[in-house]
């Protein structure tokens, strides 16, 4: 399960389906926001160019049907492959990159790998529909990644066996 605020809601997964609250300020109930083909890895709040989205990831078969989505308040929308890259992963967050735009990160398999560890992680500046980077390694490649947060602009990656960082200031 997981928890996001996202334009003053609480947000929240259990399986494969989203859930906001219906108040910000005392939440009695929860309504369905949107079901999806995979189990909900993790949610993030972040903004494209000064809109804001709630990114859901799905996991990171690396097939078009785990490829993230992002909810826009109304509707989700799958995030698509620009010029072949992946957009699947499992954990995602954003930082800022040499100051000029928020990049946003996801972890996952190696693109085109469908099974094995998940050790790798791609860059973003336009996730809707935008060209992820190629891949990063972290660590051994037989240990998978468990998730990815951003703490004053530093990008941590824990892993089963270790916590690894980027540093997204260049």
């Amino acid at each position: 399960n997981c928890y996001v605020e996202y334009n003053s809601l609480q947000y929240m997964s259990l399986g494969d389906i989203l859930y906001k609250a219906n108040s910000a300020t005392a939440p009695t109930s929860w309504t369905y926001v949107d079901n999806y083909v995979s189990n909900i890895t993790a949610l993030y709040a972040g903004q494209v160019s000064g809109t804001a989205y709630l990114f859901v990831m799905i996991g990171s078969g690396n097939t078009a049907s785990t490829r993230g989505w992002y909810w826009d308040g109304s509707t989700s929308t799958q995030m698509t492959d620009a010029g072949g890259t992946d957009a699947s992963g499992d954990y995602m967050t954003a930082g800022t990159h040499n100051t000029v735009a928020d990049t946003f990160y996801i972890s996952g398999r190696p693109t085109g790998v469908t099974t094995g560890a998940k050790y790798v992680f791609r860059t973003n500046t336009t996730p809707l529909a935008g060209a992820w980077s190629g891949d990063t390694l972290v660590g051994d490649a037989n240990i998978n990644i468990t998730g990815l947060v951003n703490v004053n602009g530093i990008i941590y990656i824990a892993k089963e066996d270790s916590l690894w960082k980027v540093n997204t200031n260049g």
